[in-house]
């Protein structure tokens, strides 16, 4: 198995930094070093035949900046797909990933609001996070929030 196990999706840690760090992890194994921005890092691996398509890397690379700076900035999810894929490639490339592509959902479940669980609540409501692998839950947490009275 290598370096990253998976790549997660539906939240709000992205891929770019990820690719990020795991680039300059394999430097330090592989004693290279020179760069210590991305565009340094892809410019310094590709003529080294380390990976093959810097261009779509750089791009890559261009987009993660933009939500850096931009965070409100809307993002396409079709783009973050593909340049999940794209990282993954990469990654995959330089030995740090094996196997497929795993993407993890992480559905957001809220129930309906039912009685109140707590003195001077009004209702209360439960909600979780499931952490899921295809159909299987891999972990999940939750909480309950109440609504409370004005008096209480």
């Amino acid at each position: 198995m290598g370096l990253l196990d998976l790549i997660v999706i539906n939240t709000e840690l992205t891929h770019y930094p990820i690719f990020d760090h795991a680039i300059e992890g394999w430097m330090a194994q592989n004693g290279l070093s020179g760069s210590t921005n991305l565009n340094g890092k892809i410019n310094l691996l590709a003529p080294n035949g380390a990976l093959s398509d810097p261009a779509t890397l750089h791009a890559v690379r261009s987009i993660g900046n933009e939500i850096a700076h931009e965070p409100e900035k809307a993002i396409d999810w079709t783009m973050f797909d593909r340049d999940m894929r794209t990282i993954y490639a990469a990654l995959h490339e330089l030995g740090l990933l094996s196997g497929p592509l795993r993407i993890l959902n992480c559905p957001v479940i809220q129930e309906a609001a039912g009685p109140p669980e707590i003195p001077n609540a009004l209702t209360s409501q439960h909600h979780r996070i499931e952490i899921r692998l295809g159909d299987h839950v891999l972990d999940h947490f939750g909480w309950v929030q109440h609504m409370m009275s004005d008096n209480a």
